[in-house]
């Protein structure tokens, strides 16, 4: 990504690489390290990565890209959010007035002062306990929740260009209608998609055609 003349980031055309698999999490770590190879990134370039709260792509993160800049998808925490407004006040107007000023809140300043709001709540000792349990994702997560300081440095906190793209790539041609796929055809005809959409196609077929006719160069011995 680059700053435009207004300071703003958007994304530089021809950057995206998008990587597509049926596999464990280290093979896909592994897959995500070669794609950051291929944009060729330059050396000391800002690593930004944004993600749901899954611990697998968080022990990715710490594993292969601990240099990274990690960020928790503001929508995903919001849900997490709206669900600890609801369990606090209850389902209804107050839970969801009270979900809207927090979300404003956190988006504005980081989550810090989520945190100190709700462990100042008073209730019940079970109302009480099921707060903190709700809260220690956030505290566990805190560093990745400063959006305050992400949208000042400019960076995306939300994934919805991950999100866009598996739904244009992904679902809008392998959930179609009496459709079945057996996992080796799927990847198949997804892979050739991301080839296109990244602009990767023609470059990858003539490359292929050429390594395949350097193998068929006969070989002399004297």
């Amino acid at each position: 990504m680059e700053r435009d003349a207004e300071g703003r980031y958007r994304r530089i055309s021809g950057s995206a690489v998008h990587v597509i698999s049926f596999c464990d999490p280290v093979s896909f770590s592994d897959a995500l390290e070669k794609a950051r190879q291929k944009l060729a990134a330059p050396h000391g370039a800002t690593l930004v990565v944004v993600a749901d709260g899954a611990e697998w792509i968080w022990n990715i993160v710490s594993d292969r890209f601990k240099e990274a800049f990690s960020i928790i998808d503001f929508w995903h925490a919001a849900d997490r959010l709206h669900d600890l407004c609801e369990f606090a006040l209850g389902k209804g107007d107050a839970a969801q007035a009270l979900f809207k000023e927090w979300r404003k809140k956190m988006k504005v300043y980081g989550v810090d002062c989520v945190i100190r709001h709700f462990e100042g709540m008073e209730g019940s000792r079970r109302k009480l306990k099921g707060v903190a349990k709700r809260l220690a994702y956030f505290k566990r997560y805190r560093g990745q929740m400063q959006y305050r300081r992400f949208r000042r440095e400019g960076w995306p906190i939300g994934s919805g260009a991950v999100e866009g793209a598996c739904k244009s790539l992904i679902k809008q041609r392998t959930n179609l209608s009496g459709q079945r796929w057996s996992p080796d055809g799927a990847l198949d005809v997804l892979w050739a998609r991301a080839l296109i959409t990244d602009g990767l196609h023609d470059e990858y077929w003539k490359e292929k055609r050429s390594r395949e006719g350097k193998r068929r160069e006969p070989v002399f011995a004297a």
